[in-house]
């Protein structure tokens, strides 16, 4: 979404339980918790038909039960943060430069990475913070020229993963189960950045009896 030449804005909220729902023939165990996601958004303008505004933002928190091979159980809890901003403006009309910001920061707690046999191989946390950068030209060169440029950078640092404080991980093959602690370390924050930049360009022809025929060309360079 993007800002315009009126300011407009929306609000939105969703709760559900997951004890509202029915259960499997297993009776499983369910969490009576309340989960709510709060989220709204607003755009306008700074300069009419020049420079445009929009912001968003977003709130999670949910609660599930999350149960072992051996039936042991835990609620887990999710929270989770967004926030957006984009900035658009017009050199010309047919000129358009666009910059943009996301933020995306959950937290899970317990977490079941590779399926548990018992409650102490649950993953205590996983955090997942993840920033976006973009900025990007639209232009119009002619009525049959079309121009699109972008880079985005994604900056991720990934933690999840069990405890030293426990014994060390078993493996079960047969069941492919794992026992006494989750398999991944998580101390570590596995970093996975990436930079992304796009270029493209668009012939149109208008050829009459022969119908109307695109010409598409571009670059992409991608680096992880």
């Amino acid at each position: 979404k993007r800002g315009g030449n009126e300011f407009t804005g929306t609000v939105r909220t969703e709760l559900t339980n997951e004890k509202w729902n029915s259960t499997s023939p297993f009776g499983e165990d369910q969490a009576d918790d309340l989960s709510k996601v709060f989220s709204g958004t607003a755009g306008g303008y700074i300069l009419k038909d020049k420079l445009w505004w929009f912001g968003a933002a977003r709130k999670f928190d949910s609660s599930n039960t999350v149960t072992a091979g051996n039936r042991d159980s835990a609620t887990s809890e999710t929270s989770e943060k967004r926030i957006q901003g984009k900035l658009r403006g017009a050199i010309t009309p047919n000129h358009i430069a666009e910059g943009a910001y996301l933020s995306f920061d959950p937290d899970v707690a317990p977490l079941t990475g590779l399926p548990a046999g018992e409650a102490s191989a649950f993953e205590p946390m996983r955090k997942d913070p993840r920033d976006f950068y973009t900025v990007g030209y639209q232009g119009i060169f002619s009525s049959s020229v079309f121009a699109d440029v972008s880079a985005t950078k994604k900056k991720v640092a990934i933690q999840a993963g069990g405890t030293d404080t426990q014994h060390s991980p078993l493996l079960d093959l047969s069941s492919f189960l794992v026992y006494n602690n989750s398999w991944f370390d998580g101390t570590q924050r596995d970093a996975r950045d990436n930079d992304t930049v796009n270029a493209s360009i668009s012939y149109t022809t208008q050829s009459g009896k022969h119908g109307t025929h695109t010409i598409d060309g571009g670059v992409q360079r991608v680096r992880s």
